[in-house]
């Protein structure tokens, strides 16, 4: 279904020349560069002098393009570990796989389900090292896995429960244990990532936050093995591959969850940096592809879940242009795969949620009202007129008050929530004529 037909506005085929044969508006096919502001008069006739194309992709930087704001979520109080874990010395050890058999049994949870029905349940193991103790200290006070484990069980319904455990590895590890059914967190990790940040961060409250972000998202990684198992999910291709695209997808759906994602991503470049230096990989990323592959599909979902807020992540050269192109439309494609395979393990209330958003005329408080998407989708009309056909731009100008009552009509009787933030939230007309795709 293209998007003219959805609209049903004979103003664009009128000024662009396509009901008489002429060129398709510029955008149709190639996608342009991202918005930096939003423009709210889309009849301005004033003139936006036009920025020089580049003419290659910029170099990608080496780090991903976001400063930690105040309201990171998860953001632990007490950093004090975070100094003298970054001073850890790490070595060159060669690292061999661990059987998590070896890893003690957890303690017991610090909540349980009510009985019947399972959930991800939370325990912290004590430690003998005194930076692992405070790390301990610190992640349990904050009740970090225990908000983690709350959202998650009031996503999806599991077959039995998932314990969530912090533990001593003997070596920087995260991984999935499915003899037990459980996630262990290795106080080694939250170690080995404040040495890797520490090189970036600015001083140690970022570098704990950065350390504490990344594990949330090798944490997410873990519960995606852990959801695959516990609900029989099939994977056609590589899981680790899979298990990241549901973690990004995960927290692209948490408020400024795209910084945890961010932060993952990040990890990825300075671990294969590290694997680099000792010539040699770490046990848990060894069945995964290469973490620069892995830094970019993980920011690709990133921007393409919102590419007109993440426009910054191409301008500033962290996703080049080429690949940026697919962004919207893969995660769009991702996003509804993982809903088809978890739907039928989804909390009613996720399953209300979902109905409202594919609901026509629904106004769910997180949705983009018509006038905001309306306004979004002229603007981004009128750039394409200007540049498929500049002559037409004042026919444009005159025409768009007579046009806007009924795009708004349109709008409210058959454009979705989903549809409406997913226009507002399109960087050019061609990720936005996906917003209306057969589902």
């Amino acid at each position: 279904m293209r998007l003219a037909g959805v609209v049903g506005l004979g103003l664009v085929l009128a000024v662009t020349g396509c009901e008489s044969g002429g060129k398709k508006p510029a955008g149709s096919n190639k996608a342009a560069k991202p918005d930096s502001k939003d423009k709210t008069k889309v009849a301005d006739k004033s003139k936006v002098a036009a920025k020089p194309k580049p003419t290659a992709d910029a170099k990608p930087k080496k780090k991903v393009g976001y400063s930690t704001p105040m309201g990171t979520p998860l953001k632990v109080k007490d950093t004090t570990w975070a100094k003298k874990a970054g001073e850890a010395k790490l070595g060159d050890e060669k690292y061999t796989k661990v059987d998590p058999n070896t890893i003690p049994a957890s303690p017991a949870p610090t909540v349980t389900p009510p009985a019947g029905t399972f959930a991800f349940r939370v325990s912290y193991s004590t430690s003998k090292k005194a930076t692992h103790e405070t790390i301990r200290a610190s992640f349990q006070a904050e009740k970090v896995w225990e908000r983690m484990a709350n959202m998650l069980n009031g996503i999806v319904k599991l077959r039995k429960n998932i314990d969530v455990t912090m533990a001593d590895c003997g070596q920087p590890n995260a991984f999935y244990d499915p003899n037990r059914s459980r996630i262990i967190m290795c106080y080694e990790l939250v170690v080995y990532f404040a040495t890797l940040f520490k090189a970036v961060a600015k001083n140690t409250e970022e570098l704990g936050i950065r350390a504490v972000l990344a594990t949330v998202f090798v944490f997410f990684h873990e519960v995606g093995h852990a959801l695959r198992h516990n609900l029989n999910l099939p994977v056609t291709g590589p899981e680790e591959d899979a298990v990241d695209e549901l973690a990004t997808l995960l927290l692209l759906e948490i408020d400024k969850g795209a910084f945890v994602a961010a932060y993952g991503a990040e990890a990825f470049q300075l671990i294969h940096k590290d694997k680099k230096r000792r010539g040699s990989t770490l046990p848990f990323w060894d069945e995964h592809s290469l973490g620069e592959q892995r830094y970019y599909n993980v920011v690709c979902l990133i921007y393409g879940s919102n590419p007109k807020s993440h426009h910054k992540l191409v301008d500033q050269g962290y996703l080049p242009k080429a690949r940026a192109r697919r962004c919207h439309t893969d995660y769009q494609n991702k996003s509804r795969a993982w809903q088809t395979l978890l739907k039928p393990h989804f909390t009613a209330a996720v399953l209300k949620a979902i109905a409202n958003q594919n609901k026509p005329g629904a106004p769910p408080s997180d949705a983009k009202g018509c006038s905001k998407a309306v306004t979004r989708m002229l603007t981004m009309l009128r750039k394409a007129v200007a540049k498929a056909q500049p002559a037409k731009l004042k026919e444009f100008d005159s025409k768009v008050p007579k046009e806007m009552p009924r795009m708004l009509g349109i709008c409210r009787n058959k454009w979705t929530p989903l549809q409406r933030n997913c226009v507002f939230n399109a960087a050019n007309l061609q990720q936005a004529q996906t917003c209306f795709l057969k589902r």
